[in-house]
């Protein structure tokens, strides 16, 4: 009888975390789900798309990870350039039912001095971009382009939390940028560039 129960228990505690179920994909609202491997015991979806000179990418994936950090990656500038990435994470089976969003966040009534050019030096203050969802801090950092035939350029515009966070680092960010930095974020309706309202990530 003791052997019985201990198999019995040793299939409720495998079976918890080999049968775990995430959705791999989702169309029109139909999921098609796949099962975890051990240790991933968490869902994800990730949607991911920007215009960063002139190149439109849109990417989206759902799956079993064993680890996951939920973010809100988002930026606006001029000329319709920007970037959005939101990873959601959730522990549960097929938690992760999240469709791709089907357009830009609403305008969130802020605004941040915008720019796109060679250097800061040669930016409009008079240009302003009109922020979009959690956009809420002002963000200002200069992109290089290592290995491609491309001079660095400098960027004005809004930004969430998540996303100065990540040009802070100054580091490079899967196959989107090949790096951020001179990275400095403030809050809205404050010039990027007063040092003393730089907000820490």
């Amino acid at each position: 009888m003791k052997a019985f129960l201990s198999m019995c228990f040793l299939f409720v505690l495998v079976s918890s975390d080999v049968w775990h179920q995430c959705y791999r994909h989702i169309y029109r609202g139909r999921g098609v789900s796949e099962f975890c491997s051990i240790g991933e015991d968490s869902c994800i979806s990730n949607f991911t798309r920007f215009n960063l000179d002139d190149m439109i990418i849109k990417t989206e994936r759902w799956g079993c990870t064993s680890d996951c950090t939920p973010g809100d990656y988002s930026f606006t500038t001029l000329e319709d350039i920007y970037f959005r990435r939101r990873i959601h994470c959730c522990q549960g089976n097929k938690c992760n039912n999240q469709s791709a969003p089907g357009s830009d966040p609403p305008y969130n009534g802020l605004v941040c001095p915008g720019c796109i050019s060679s250097s800061f030096e040669d930016c409009q203050d008079s240009e302003t971009v009109r922020c979009r969802g959690e956009e809420n801090l002002c963000i200002e950092f200069v992109m290089a382009y290592y290995g491609f035939n491309h001079s660095d350029m400098a960027f004005k515009g809004c930004a969430t939390r998540d996303f100065c966070t990540l040009a802070r680092a100054s580091v490079a960010y899967d196959y989107i940028f090949d790096k951020i930095k001179q990275a400095q974020c403030c809050h809205t309706a404050e010039p990027p560039t007063l040092k003393s309202k730089e907000v820490q990530p």
